[in-house]
């Protein structure tokens, strides 16, 4: 897979080679209508006895985001911005440089900087890192409109950041015309790793990828998914070659096919439809005989935009869900009791080590099942993987060369070189709670019944309209809004220009409420509106006047038209 990374020069490859030859430098290695009170009210409708009581994993990722957001304005400046003064640029690339990890270097016998010390050659590597990537980036001149998304995973000595921009633009040379630079449109990533250096966290490595290559990967496990054929797929990012993979290279295929073979009447793919289309995806695994676990957070996904679920093993068995056992929206979990399950449930191991291998064995398509293997980076709070995996993974077991869970991948982290799996901790806890029970005995709640539940029914719907002529005269001409939303409006205001609309979907059952804006959406980009944000109950358009969020709740359609 041919890469466009942003490499820090190949004299960047020498000052490594360097260092790691003369110190003993390692490099070891909310969704936005969530509503939490009513699925804790869901939660207590199922028989407490089953909840476990290991305490949820901590998160405490905002301030870590928010020192990524700051050094990625510090890097490329502020959004949307065509022009920077020289005043400005120098001000930005000054506190760039201050975030650089730059730990105090000892004085040798002569009292002179120990140059043979680790500190001494830690600060050489990123004293050119550091400001070689602010010129790097600098040079290509990145407009971006705004940073989409920010995910952390937390290592023993600090963090790793991926900071993603979506359509920015950038000048790059020109492969066919020497000495000559083109704009280009393209999504960005750009990692960032934070080490803690006396009580603080400092910049101590980082590139960017505006590639495909984490989609070609993709894709082609996909196709192999597709075609029934079962590989054993690893990917490799520069990341990678941070991290010591001896562990894994000494597991091989046969090795890994054996858990894989020994699993598949355990492993289960979940799909949630609605009517004749798959609307969501998730893995599964069997806990013990016809219970299995996957994510609430999947679950949720489905109570809004399924009508039922199906599930088969990775043998291709149809199965059938007799119900919901139970859910824990903290741990992000929940139990399902199947009727004809031919596994017997998985076994779990321990927690493992920095660097110990693993396997991951998912579905990406919702078809058919793929394994892909890599490393752990980080045990902290989360089970943290250099396996890149999408949304339909969630739920999958992550094993351990023994072919033992250790964890359960949650969708926390998608298309990304890294991923998060949750503790085996609470699964261990769960299976030996049910091991105990008969299953006859064991309560659940069918599907229906707890979409029932979750739903939430407006007993009257009134029109609120304090929109002026004048307001709604001037709005409605955006997309053709007025002619392309043929749904009835129940709520409209307008205040220091910001217009929202929430209109009622009342075939909700037979038509989702996204699938009712596609004229709306042509417009928009027909009239030269960008698209920023396209997600399944989500999407965000802008141009230089106004921006447009779409969102799906329930029943409902929600248009917010803000003015720049």
């Amino acid at each position: 897979m041919k890469k466009k990374i942003f490499y820090l020069l190949i004299s960047l490859l020498l000052i490594v080679n360097v260092y790691a030859a003369s110190s003993s430098f390692t490099f070891d290695g909310s969704k936005i209508f969530r509503n939490k009170s009513k699925s804790e009210n869901l939660a207590l409708k199922f028989d407490q006895s089953y909840k476990v009581s290991s305490p949820p994993e901590e998160k405490k990722n905002e301030e870590l985001k928010d020192l990524a957001k700051e050094a990625t304005y510090y890097l490329l400046g502020p959004a949307n911005s065509n022009f920077e003064n020289t005043e400005s640029y120098i001000k930005r690339k000054q506190a760039f440089y201050s975030l650089r990890y730059a730990p105090e270097i000892p004085l040798d016998i002569d009292g002179n900087l120990a140059t043979n010390s680790q500190e001494f050659a830690e600060d050489l590597y990123t004293g050119y890192v550091i400001p070689n990537m602010f010129i790097i980036m600098n040079d290509l001149e990145i407009q971006y409109e705004q940073i989409n998304n920010v995910s952390i995973v937390e290592v023993e000595d600090g963090f790793y950041a991926k900071v993603s921009l979506k359509k920015i633009k950038m000048n790059v040379a020109d492969e066919n015309i020497p000495m000559n630079y083109k704009t280009i449109s393209a999504d960005l990533d750009i990692y960032y790793y934070f080490r803690l250096y006396k009580g603080k966290y400092k910049l101590y490595y980082l590139y960017g990828e505006y590639d495909n290559s984490l989609n070609e990967y993709n894709e082609e496990v996909t196709q192999n998914e597709y075609k029934g054929l079962n590989q054993v797929n690893e990917y490799k990012s520069t990341i990678s070659s941070l991290y010591n993979y001896n562990k894994l290279n000494l597991l091989s295929n046969n090795s890994i096919k054996e858990i894989y073979n020994k699993n598949k009447s355990n492993i289960l793919i979940f799909n949630t439809m609605n009517g004749q289309a798959i609307t969501t995806t998730s893995t599964g695994f069997l806990i013990s005989k016809d219970l299995a676990v996957t994510t609430w957070s999947y679950l949720e996904k489905s109570l809004i935009n399924g009508n039922y679920i199906t599930v088969s093993d990775g043998n291709g068995k149809q199965l059938e869900i007799a119900g919901v056992v139970t859910i824990d929206i903290n741990h992000n979990y929940a139990v399902l009791k199947l009727k004809n399950s031919t596994g017997k449930g998985v076994i779990f191991g321990n927690k493992p080590n920095i660097e110990d291998a693993v396997i991951l064995i998912s579905t990406k398509t919702g078809t058919a099942l793929s394994t892909n293997t890599g490393i752990v980076i980080s045990n902290e709070s989360y089970i943290s993987n250099l396996i890149p995996t999408v949304e339909s993974e969630e739920g999958a077991p992550v094993f351990n060369s023994e072919g033992r869970v250790i964890g359960m991948n949650n969708s926390e982290i998608v298309n990304s070189y890294f991923s998060k799996a949750n503790g085996v901790e609470v699964l261990q806890e769960l299976q030996n709670k049910f091991s105990s029970l008969n299953m006859d005995e064991i309560k659940y709640v069918t599907f229906e019944e707890l979409k029932n539940n979750y739903y939430v029914k407006y007993e009257t719907d009134k029109v609120m309209n304090k929109l002026s002529d004048d307001v709604w005269n001037r709005y409605k001409k955006i997309g053709n809004l007025e002619e392309n939303i043929n749904l009835e409006l129940v709520k409209a205001s307008y205040k220091n220009g910001i217009l929202s609309l929430r209109y009622k979907n009342k075939l909700s059952s037979v038509f989702e409420n996204m699938q009712l804006t596609t004229s709306f959406i042509d417009e928009l980009r027909n009239s030269g509106y960008s698209e920023m944000i396209n997600e399944s109950k989500k999407k965000v358009y802008i141009n230089n006047d106004y921006r447009i969020t779409i969102m799906s709740e329930f029943d409902y359609l929600i248009i917010v038209i803000a003015e720049n």
